[in-house]
């Protein structure tokens, strides 16, 4: 974390941390769009398309993205968290 001795943090400093966030943010969000859109209609094409989809494959999707999303949600916290300290 970036100390701020004698002078409060500037605006772009406030800025940057605060875009971050919500990057993360965004970034999550996107994440579970793919998860539920377009993922999901592949899997429903390769099972009309006559393939064999092994019942882990939805399965590691969900978890593996789930991960992701929790991991970005955290640390969009952690940011937003950082952006309030230095505001004050």
């Amino acid at each position: 974390m970036v100390e701020f001795r004698d002078r409060p943090p500037s605006f772009a400093e406030r800025f940057l941390v605060l875009g971050m966030g919500f990057l993360y943010f965004l970034l999550a969000g996107m994440l579970i769009y793919l998860r539920v859109g377009p993922v999901r209609r592949v899997l429903d094409r390769m099972v009309e398309r006559g393939a064999e989809v092994p019942t882990w494959l939805p399965l590691s999707f969900t978890v593996g993205i789930g991960i992701l999303v929790i991991f970005l949600c955290v640390r969009g916290l952690h940011a937003l968290r950082k952006y309030r300290a230095l505001s004050q």
